[in-house]
């Protein structure tokens, strides 16, 4: 007998390949070339432009809709890039990520704002030479950029395109990371995707080097003695375990988020992965909402996010909560995980409601208990490895405005930087400005 959505425990292949297909059609339907010509030509060009403003990036918009409505969506990736090629998946994950629609003044007035993040996914899907190389004069120095996710990605582009020479180091065996197991993966255009981060390590200023463990088969001195410069950008690669008394050691046991999201990236089908029928999620980030979602998605009949303070703390966009309760989540806040309940493998929680006070959480003493076959703790991850030498703030790297850390010619960019924990379109911009840095310093001027 097939599995289903009703089938006790964690199994494969609960919804049938055309239930399961319906189920991941979560990609919003793309413009048609018609639609994002006269959706563009709404734009109004304000002078002040409001939604440039709210871009983390500060992309011209108003020009790249222009021109757009005009017919050269070309033009308008490129304008779109600035970036750098990562910009089309930064497009692909905007569906949740909305600053720039909610400055629009036409949505303020009332006549609807414009779908910024469809016209850029139409435009940079329609542009085959997006992201293609300037050949800058070349100036023989040469960085090692350590990581492969967006941030590393991004500051290596960059940095050839201002004629450096970049060594990439990974401890994965492919590019991409975080960026190919994250959140909003039902979003993403993977052959997009792959086709973008190509276009960055196929590039003959560049040398590759997968399967190299930063602190482990590489040192920061080595690197120092070896390279012009340094930028870390190997973000955070150790799950977060909850500390301190109140922090129950079974959760331990809990499956790995990270995991769950790069397996499912990386999975044949979809349906090869083994998902529990109650499922409960710990935290309230993007990961924890996407991975609930997931869980739907697969065929999970009951899924619960758990989260310990009050819906509006959530850390995930606004419009991915939305859609999680549409297709079914639910999300109990204001209550922390206590034990688990069964042999070999969980089949209840048990939860404890909480207070905030003080934005300190408190457990109230009352408690109740849920289904759950399997849990997943998502709530965030940590440095590690530390890098030596390197002054630490808040359990990230101390940098400057300009990301240079504490050790000379060292830079950090990307999520393992204080600050530099934030949604794509930020991360991009935050490693540009890095590049950019690294770039005034080797040339003469202050990083």
């Amino acid at each position: 007998m097939p599995n289903s959505p009703r089938t006790p425990g964690i199994a494969k292949q609960r919804l049938s390949p055309v239930q399961l297909a319906a189920q991941l059609e979560g990609k919003p339907p793309d413009l048609s070339a018609h639609e994002a010509r006269s959706q563009a030509a709404r734009c109004l060009g304000c002078h002040d432009a409001p939604c440039v403003a709210a871009s983390p990036l500060r992309t011209d918009l108003p020009l790249a809709l222009r021109q757009i409505a005009q017919n050269v969506p070309i033009a308008a990736a490129r304008t779109l890039s600035e970036a750098g090629p990562l910009a089309g998946i930064a497009a692909d994950l905007g569906v949740f990520d909305r600053d720039e629609e909610d400055a629009c003044v036409l949505g303020a007035s009332g006549f609807g704002a414009l779908p910024i993040w469809a016209l850029k996914r139409y435009a940079l899907a329609q542009a085959a030479m997006v992201g293609r190389a300037r050949r800058a004069r070349k100036t023989g120095k040469t960085i090692a950029v350590i990581g492969a996710g967006a941030a590393g990605l991004t500051v290596a582009h960059h940095l050839m395109q201002l004629g450096h020479g970049v060594a990439l180091f990974d401890r994965g065996d492919q590019p991409g990371g975080m960026l190919m197991a994250g959140a909003g993966g039902d979003c993403l255009d993977l052959d997009q995707a792959r086709a973008a981060i190509d276009r960055i390590i196929g590039r003959d200023e560049m040398s590759v080097h997968f399967g190299c463990d930063f602190g482990r088969d590489i040192t920061l001195p080595e690197l120092q003695s070896e390279y012009d410069a340094v930028v870390l950008a190997i973000g955070l690669q150790q799950a977060r375990i909850l500390a301190g008394p109140e922090a129950p050691d079974f959760l331990i046991e809990a499956d790995p988020a990270m995991s769950f999201l790069r397996d499912l990236r990386r999975a044949e089908s979809p349906g090869d992965i083994a998902i529990g029928r109650s499922i409960v999620v710990i935290g309230g980030g993007a990961v924890a909402v996407d991975i609930a979602r997931q869980a739907r998605n697969l065929g999970a009949e009951n899924v619960t996010i758990a989260y310990r303070r009050g819906r509006a703390d959530m850390g995930a966009p606004k419009l991915a909560v939305e859609r999680a309760l549409q297709q079914g989540v639910h999300i109990l806040d204001h209550v922390q995980p206590l034990e688990f309940s069964g042999l070999l493998k969980p089949d209840s929680i048990l939860l404890e409601r909480t207070d905030v006070i003080d934005g300190a959480v408190r457990g109230s003493g009352e408690s109740f208990r849920i289904p759950a076959d399997q849990v997943f703790l998502a709530i965030g991850q940590d440095l590690e490895p530390v890098p030596e030498d390197i002054y630490l703030d808040g359990g990230r790297i101390a940098v400057s405005k300009s990301g240079l850390t504490s050790v000379a010619q060292v830079w950090a960019a990307g999520a393992c930087a204080k600050g530099g924990e934030g949604r794509l379109p930020q991360t991009l911009a935050q490693a540009r400005g890095v590049a950019l840095a690294v770039d005034r310093a080797l040339k003469g001027g202050r990083g």
